[in-house]
């Protein structure tokens, strides 16, 4: 055994057989069944006698393919299971996640480029080398884009299916290199919301189930002579986030920064309580636009005041107009989730003709301030009067409504989430009623 630039060479008697051996070798370096020990593997590596495509045992695990889709399958390119030829092979097409079939069965990546009517091999795992990967973070995961043949490292939103390929080596437009560990598993596990409601022995109005909006209808404006407002009761429980929605940006004259403060009784998420706690809502005032949308991290417990407080420098003058309340959603324990259906079924205790379910998708964007006819949250993803024109409800009867296909990602992570409006017509037209909200965590 001789060793030459790293690897061993068996059976040979010297340097300069070893040499010509080598030559050899290179003049024919994919053979069918040729082996030799590589050095930066670790590893026995064989030629697959398919041109480019060796194997590192017990590193990699592949699929032996056939083409016959017409077009050439590049290097790097994910494919599926199409169907079976007549001698056994695996036909296989481009892979993309927008449906079942195409999805659940890809196979892996190719392994070099596989021409059409021609047998290749593709990569379950194991690493697939020189293809273009720029545009990539090394070390993050890679997944079955939506496009025929794709990659990508964003999670296709539902429905599409989620499939992990593996993970990116190394970023370059020729030279990229990807660890592949194929997983068509459902990565999607499924969730389930319920809420009831009830308006007997209340009146008509409007109604939340899930988390709530609270504000006053008028503005205010606060000012270094009224630099302050409260909002709340002493003890209530509303568990809620505090909210502004700016009238434009704030005003400071004479130099300095002004910040808008909430204060109060906080409740963090484990439970504690926290009198006399601050956190600072906007810390420049004059940075706001007409519409924007802030909240607290933290939710209140009580009594809370919005207020303007001087950060820097000495301003003679400073004032910013806004609308103010408290806010309460389901943000499925903050995760991230797909929302694909809601149902509701109930029982009318009297004839209402204007009742009215909304699914609203609570987020920062899409708010519209008002000097004195507020209306907080924005974005209606379905509502039941949307979908089925003017229902009314009859004294007595059952009555239920059921959508599908909805598919609204929401960021619980981000401080999003779904909130269930229902308005009331009628006095106690509501005996009972249950909704539930459906749908896929994002989060696995």
């Amino acid at each position: 055994m001789i060793y030459l630039d790293g690897k061993r060479y068996f059976g040979v008697a010297g340097i300069d057989e070893a040499i010509r051996l080598k030559e050899l070798l290179q003049a024919a370096p994919y053979k069918a069944a040729q082996l030799w020990y590589d050095k930066n593997s670790k590893t026995v590596v064989a030629d697959t006698g398919i041109e480019g495509v060796r194997v590192s045992i017990g590193q990699e695990t592949h699929w032996l393919v056939i083409n016959t889709s017409g077009v050439v399958i590049p290097n790097g390119t994910p494919a599926y299971a199409y169907t079976v030829d007549s001698s056994g092979l695996i036909d296989v097409r481009p892979a993309n996640a927008s449906t079942l079939r195409t999805a659940r069965t890809c196979l892996g990546l190719a392994t070099g480029d596989i021409a059409d009517g021609a047998i290749g091999i593709i990569t379950k795992f194991g690493v697939v080398r020189d293809f273009d990967t720029s545009g990539f973070v090394p070390g993050r995961q890679i997944y079955l884009d939506i496009t025929d043949g794709d990659i990508t490292q964003s999670k296709p939103d539902a429905p599409n299916y989620i499939i992990l390929l593996g993970i990116v080596l190394k970023v370059d437009a020729d030279e990229g290199m990807v660890h592949v560990e194929v997983n068509t598993s459902n990565l999607r596990p499924s969730f389930s919301l319920h809420y009831t409601f009830t308006s007997s022995g209340v009146g008509a109005g409007t109604y939340y189930v899930g988390g709530y909006y609270q504000a006053p209808s008028s503005d205010v404006t606060l000012t270094q002579a009224s630099p302050s407002v409260s909002y709340g009761s002493v003890n209530e429980a509303h568990d809620g986030r505090a909210f502004v929605v700016a009238g434009g940006a704030g005003t400071v004259t004479g130099g300095g920064q002004v910040e808008l403060v909430i204060s109060g009784t906080s409740l963090a998420c484990d439970g504690v309580l926290t009198p006399g706690d601050s956190k600072v809502l906007v810390e420049d005032i004059t940075t706001l636009s007409l519409n924007d949308y802030a909240q607290t991290s933290v939710k209140w417990f009580g009594p809370i005041t919005f207020s303007l407080n001087v950060v820097s420098g000495s301003p003679t003058a400073y004032s910013v107009d806004c609308n103010y309340g408290l806010v309460s959603y389901d943000s499925a324990s903050l995760r991230d989730f797909t929302v694909s259906n809601i149902r509701a079924t109930g029982i009318a205790n009297s004839t209402d003709t204007s009742f009215d379910i909304e699914l609203l998708y609570h987020r920062t964007s899409g708010w519209t301030y008002s000097a004195t006819s507020f209306e907080p949250g924005d974005g209606v993803i379905v509502s039941m009067r949307g979908d089925l024109g003017t229902p009314s409800l009859i004294n007595d009867e059952p009555f239920a409504w059921c959508r599908h296909n909805i598919y609204q990602t929401i960021e619980g992570s981000n401080e999003e989430g779904v909130i269930i409006k229902i308005t009331a017509g009628a006095n106690n037209s509501v005996q009972s009623m249950d909704i539930n909200v459906n749908g896929f965590l994002e989060e696995f």
